[in-house]
């Protein structure tokens, strides 16, 4: 299997926080389509967590502001 990284572009809709670490962002894209990412184990792995805990406070701060954002996410794709 391979990951295949897409970064995409657009304006920060909603943050969801919920239970087990599972942290949803919806994005307005710069097509104008809607797009949910998620932040995959926001609380496991603790030698990252302060890289995952980051992400989600550069997301709020951008929200705040309504400044565009670029996020970069995989997909898995079988070989």
């Amino acid at each position: 299997m391979a990951d295949n990284i897409t970064t995409v572009r657009g304006f920060l809709l909603r943050i969801e926080v919920g239970r087990q670490g599972l942290v949803v962002a919806t994005l307005l894209q710069d097509d104008g389509s809607t797009e949910v990412y998620q932040i995959e184990d926001l609380d496991a792995d603790p030698e990252r967590f302060n890289e995952r805990l980051s992400k989600l406070g550069i997301l709020r701060d951008a929200m705040n502001r309504a400044e565009p954002v670029e996020i970069e996410y995989s997909t898995t794709a079988d070989s």
